[in-house]
């Protein structure tokens, strides 16, 4: 199986500026900030696999276990021994929010050690790892492996990773 990645979290914005500001004599500015990184499986670092996925809370909780992690076409996929490239948090909720957190028990450390985000209603949060120092980046294994999940009822959320 050949996997592809291709991470971008990234910004661009043009503007036009109106006569009577300042640097009105360039008036059409392009300001990017962020890139678009390609992983195959011959790069490095490389990537070897990934999954997708629309996951529901229960009673207001859920752990993504890295090891065993239910891809969109219901196969089971693992990242045990492998280090996370780049992840995807979506809160699909309207109206409540949504923590992410290494789990309490078995967390995996792969972001900064330990770590908690909260996500507003609809937001995403893209962390790309493809550029941090391999011996920065824990690999997932069976003490390293849980992302904790929490928010309201059986609100939904997407997660989205690859690994190599």
């Amino acid at each position: 199986m050949a996997t592809t990645a291709s991470i971008s979290c990234q910004i661009s914005i043009n503007r036009t500026l109106t006569t009577g500001v300042d640097n009105a004599s360039t008036p059409n500015v392009a300001l990017s900030a962020g890139a678009r990184t390609s992983l195959t499986s011959s790069t490095t670092p490389d990537v070897e696999n990934g999954v997708a996925a629309r996951l529901a809370l229960t009673a207001g909780a859920k752990t993504v276990d890295l090891t065993a992690i239910d891809d969109v076409n219901g196969a089971t996929a693992t990242a045990s021994g492998k280090k996370v490239r780049a992840i995807l948090f979506r809160n699909r909720s309207s109206a409540n929010n949504m923590t992410f957190a290494q789990g309490a028990s078995n967390g995996w450390t792969g972001i900064a050690g330990s770590w908690t985000m909260t996500l507003l209603p609809g937001e995403k949060r893209c962390i790309d790892l493809s550029g941090v120092a391999e011996a920065s980046v824990n690999a997932v294994s069976a003490s390293l492996k849980n992302i904790d999940v929490t928010g309201t009822g059986t609100d939904a959320f997407d997660i989205a990773l690859v690994w190599g």
